[in-house]
């Protein structure tokens, strides 16, 4: 009677738990969601970045059209100018930069939900991405830890940030990649012996096989064990599993080709680490899983580059030097390796902008790295160094003992991937904002996004190390509460109260965006071309837009542009200065600027004409 009502209450208590769990997952859906909604609400759909603007737009059109390009007339006149930053054209159409499976997944999510919920898929993906996190977490490390690491994952600045700004392609790339190395680790099992053999085994000792009929009736019995076997094998769960995790990682991949290399060097390292408990079939069912995104992702580079290897990318349509590598064999056969270095040279070079895009420079790498990877989350960096140091300490007394060093495989990978990310990328002097200043819509914020949760077990060991080392149960949990209550209100004031870039200035530049979208779009006819530098996000796809750059090279292109369609200019020029640019670059044309109306501050536009002659 007592054990009926303790395991009632258990299940009472396990039930509510997995409902206080399941309501904190939706208010978190509902919290990334923030400015999707906001901007859903908006007269005019906007987004932030251009990227997510272009994004967006070539979801929407996939998942209403099934196409990743739309005509454009005015292309051959510019040539191929006129579009927005995050788009490249050809052959009379807009396409892409890249992030093709981006595209391609949400707009057949689209397709199926409605084109309207595609803001709000990345919000639900990053919470459903924690429960494979979880499930990942909980094999390589313990229960508390994976519950741990799930909920700093939640709280963590960067994740909380980009999931929030929905259709950057960073959080998506990361939550697919999470899913199918999860699913890979679920999907490994502790041993591989076939089961047939024991059976096989068992059967020959109950039959004794002396007669020709019992060895007869051994040897089917064999057959059809093995048989079983091996549709088992075919069709079990684990099989299906691997396929699964192919397919979501190759996913991914789509996402974010740039990311090829080291998540290769990852799922090495991962199958070096597993390498007993694989099999034919599981390796099979993986290749058929990967290949079926992938094969998908070259269609479409061939159906809008002309090149199953190409993309919107000149970084990555960087090819090997076939001279280079002619003379490299040729050097090997008649023995002159002192010339071998050299031609390895020659060879290495051409994909140099593919592990070094840009390049090294210390003084731009180290300050990225010590502002992005140290400082500007020290809430959680400062813990995530104390309980990795309290993981190797751990794990040495764990090796002696039991042989047994999963958790320091996961320290190697994380450590692998952090160098990579910060050599990649550390180097590049990006320009997000103005002033330079360290801010959550940097860059460097959403290329780094792997490493910053790779580390969430580390900082997590250290807190189930605190909650040990607690006198009572009631005070371990309230350090426990009380900890993450302070990192989730730091959290919480960076993401939305971090000044520039912030979530609530995200907000009002969305405010500002629709205001000048509207004054400029009375000024304009819904035929004109809007030249600026930074705005085309503002008046895409209302307006055809176009770049404008330093000392205005495409002055050239508006010669034959303007008598195609009314074009203007949209920027921080004042009369004065619109009077001297028109002076030096467009009246020696015959073309000259007259002024509209001042739109924003210091923000103008002005309408370009033919002098008359």
């Amino acid at each position: 009677m007592v054990g009926g009502y303790m395991k009632q209450a258990k299940n009472v208590k396990k039930w509510l738990f997995g409902f206080l769990v399941a309501v904190s997952l939706g208010g978190f859906v509902v919290l990334y969601s923030y400015l999707s909604w906001e901007s859903v609400q908006m007269p005019l759909l906007r987004f932030s970045a251009p990227d997510e603007q272009a994004n967006y737009y070539f979801s929407k059109i996939f998942a209403e059209k099934s196409v990743l390009s739309y005509p454009e007339p005015l292309l051959e006149v510019s040539q191929d100018f006129v579009h927005t930053r995050s788009m490249t054209a050809s052959n009379g159409e807009v396409k892409p930069v890249g992030f093709l499976g981006f595209s391609l997944i949400y707009g057949m999510l689209g397709k199926i939900f409605g084109v309207a919920l595609i803001p709000f898929f990345t919000p639900v993906l990053s919470v459903l991405s924690t429960i494979f996190f979880y499930a990942a977490i909980r094999r390589i490390f313990n229960k508390k830890i994976a519950f741990i690491s799930c909920a700093l994952l939640l709280i963590h600045p960067a994740y909380w940030y980009y999931s929030t700004r929905a259709l950057m392609p960073n959080v998506l790339f990361l939550d697919l990649l999470i899913i199918g190395l999860s699913i890979l680790i679920i999907a490994s099992p502790p041993s591989r012996t076939p089961k047939y053999i024991s059976t096989i085994i068992y059967l020959k000792g109950i039959t004794g096989a002396t007669t020709i009929k019992k060895k007869f009736v051994t040897r089917i019995w064999a057959l059809w064990w093995k048989a079983k076997y091996v549709l088992r094998k075919v069709f079990c769960l684990k099989i299906v599993l691997f396929a699964l995790g192919g397919f979501f990682i190759a996913l991914s991949l789509t996402v974010r080709l740039s990311e090829v290399l080291w998540v290769s060097v990852l799922l090495f390292v991962w199958g070096f680490m597993y390498i007993r408990r694989l099999t034919l079939w599981r390796v099979i069912f993986f290749i058929g899983g990967f290949a079926i995104p992938v094969s998908v992702l070259l269609f479409y580079n061939y159906s809008l580059y002309g090149n199953i290897l190409s993309s919107g990318y000149k970084m990555m349509n960087t090819a090997l030097s076939n001279d280079a590598l002619t003379r490299t064999v040729g050097l090997v056969q008649q023995g002159h390796f002192k010339g071998l270095i050299v031609s390895v040279k020659d060879v290495i070079r051409p994909y140099l902008p593919l592990l070094l895009p840009f390049g090294y420079r210390p003084d731009i790498f180290w300050g990225n790295a010590i502002n992005y990877l140290v400082t500007f989350f020290w809430w959680f960096t400062i813990p995530t160094i104390a309980g990795t140091a309290l993981l190797l300490r751990n794990q040495v007394i764990h090796i002696v003992r039991h042989r047994v060093p999963h958790q320091l495989w996961y320290l190697l990978m994380w450590c692998l991937v952090t160098g990579w990310l910060v050599v990649f990328y550390g180097s590049w002097k990006l320009t997000d904002n103005i002033n330079g200043h360290v801010a959550l819509g940097v860059s460097y914020v959403r290329y780094w996004l792997p490493s910053y949760v790779m580390a969430l077990p580390f900082l997590a060991t250290l807190f189930v190390w605190l909650f040990e080392k607690g006198r009572n149960s009631l005070f371990r949990w309230w350090c426990i509460i009380l900890l993450m209550g302070a990192m989730t209100v730091m959290s919480l004031n960076t993401v939305f109260l971090g000044g520039q870039e912030s979530l609530l200035d995200a907000k009002n530049q969305l405010s500002e965006m629709q205001e000048k979208a509207h004054k400029v779009f009375e000024y304009t006819p819904n035929d004109a071309v809007i030249f600026s530098q930074r705005s085309d996000k503002i008046f895409f796809p209302e307006r055809r837009v176009a770049g404008s750059f330093a000392e205005f090279p495409e002055r050239n292109l508006i010669i034959t542009l303007i008598t195609k369609a009314p074009v203007y200019y949209y920027g921080l020029w004042d009369k004065e200065t619109a009077k001297y640019i028109c002076g030096k670059y467009f009246e020696p044309l015959g073309i000259r600027w007259e002024y509209v109306d001042r739109i924003a501050d210091r923000e103008y536009l002005y309408h370009l004409t033919v002098i008359p002659k």
